[in-house]
């Protein structure tokens, strides 16, 4: 299925399903903490407040072999299997830069939900500062 097969559409309705449809999508049969309700409801609410989705139309179409090849220091390539990008950026930034280190946040034990990886910004910094401390000696 492409990425769009799965797509909501972001038109308001007047009877205000399209908020609802949006967030059950994220929500629906996953954990429900308050924390991750807070995080779903918040990307919610800027999806509607950004206009059209430019992100991820750009994000599925940029060519990056050209910026890949213009880096010339470490990179650490950080993602996840719940994030819809995941597959086809990760494949083509190893291919093109093995050098480059690789994190994924969580694996194959991951309950769908993108969200959750929002509720552990002291776990991604813990990757980052150990990949930091490891490029410098440290």
């Amino acid at each position: 299925a492409s990425a769009n097969s799965t797509r909501i559409s972001r038109t308001p309705r007047p009877d205000g399903l399209h908020m609802s449809d949006m967030f059950q999508r994220w929500a629906k049969d996953r954990n429900t903490s308050q924390e991750l309700l807070e995080a779903i409801t918040w990307m919610q609410v800027s999806n509607f407040l950004q206009g059209p989705d430019i992100g991820h139309y750009a994000a599925f179409r940029y060519q990056m072999q050209p910026d890949l090849d213009r880096i010339h220091v470490p990179g650490l390539v950080l993602s996840d299997v719940t994030d819809s990008l995941h597959a086809s950026d990760v494949r083509l930034v190893t291919e093109l830069r093995p050098d480059f280190r690789y994190f994924e946040f969580s694996g194959a034990e991951a309950d769908g939900n993108f969200f959750e990886q929002m509720l552990q910004p002291r776990r991604w910094a813990e990757v980052v500062a150990a990949f930091v401390a490891s490029e410098l000696g440290a």
